[in-house]
């Protein structure tokens, strides 16, 4: 995944563990990470926005909604 001479790969780590190790081996790879819990939709809306910086305000826009047919939408535009 790091390798320079190919296409960058983005990855984005869903967990629930807090465990220090395995945020290291995700920074260790150029993952984001995000970990389930109260903070878990704002973490996957930075993630995303960092990932699709052209689509950040459409990103935005949906952090509020409820997760349904819309999100699904958006995804399927990416």
């Amino acid at each position: 995944m790091l390798d320079p001479s190919k296409k960058p790969l983005d990855v984005i780590v869903v967990t629930g563990s807090r465990e220090t190790e395995t945020v290291e081996r995700c920074e260790g790879f150029g993952a984001f990470y995000v970990r389930k819990g109260p903070e878990f939709w704002r973490g996957l809306e930075t993630a995303l926005a960092e990932t699709f910086p052209r689509m950040a305000d459409r990103i935005g826009e949906l952090h509020g909604q409820r997760m349904g047919a819309e999100m699904r939408n958006a995804l399927a535009y990416w």
